[in-house]
């Protein structure tokens, strides 16, 4: 039997995100990418969705293969690295009690 796959349209994921914004103005956006954004390639996706207010992670501290640098701006050549900032701990309802923030 063949496997499953799955194709993740990048455009798609953006404007999910401007939907939510939308849909819940001044609400907090969290960007699950836990488990290599569930198969589709964590700091891709993390890059995609860079907009959002943080990422939900499984664990707080580990560097999840240069995710650290991809979200802190530190590949771009700005901002310090994800391990300077603080953890911020949010309602993040049943998908995760932590997260890494983004922005400052």
């Amino acid at each position: 039997m063949k496997a499953a796959t799955a194709v993740i349209d990048r455009r798609a994921l953006r404007h999910n995100l401007q939907q939510v914004r939308v849909q819940a103005p001044g609400s907090n956006v969290i960007a699950v990418v836990k488990a290599n954004a569930y198969g589709h390639g964590l700091l891709e996706t993390a890059h995609t969705m860079e907009d959002a207010d943080c990422f939900g992670v499984a664990r707080i501290g580990y560097d999840y293969g240069g995710f650290r640098a991809c979200v802190s701006g530190q590949s771009r050549g700005r901002g310090d690295p994800l391990g300077q900032r603080p953890a911020c701990r949010k309602n993040c309802g049943t998908l995760w009690r932590q997260c890494l923030r983004v922005n400052d």
